[in-house]
């Protein structure tokens, strides 16, 4: 039997990791685009170059388009009784 508490906890600090990371990363991003880093040091740069891996990450993970989530897509038609037009005709 694994331990579950430990998982779950250490599930939720990646998680928390991984928010702080992305929000760091914008708030840098968005100051050297306006010209706000007088220079870009080497964390900048580094969380600067990490961004678009972030967002692609956050896209493929969390938001509502990852896939298998189902917000996207249309519910299937319920077979109706015997008898009953179809709402949609059928195509291809």
């Amino acid at each position: 039997m694994k331990p579950v508490i430990g998982s779950v906890f250490a599930r939720l600090l990646l998680i928390a990791g991984f928010g702080l990371a992305l929000i760091h990363s914008v708030e840098v991003s968005v100051a050297w685009w306006r010209g706000e880093l007088a220079a870009v040091g080497f964390w900048d740069g580094v969380a600067i170059a990490a961004l678009p891996l972030l967002v692609a990450i956050w896209l493929r993970y969390f938001s509502i388009f990852a896939p298998g989530k189902g917000q996207c897509l249309l519910p299937e038609e319920k077979p109706k009784a015997p008898g009953c037009p179809r709402s949609r005709p059928p195509g291809p």
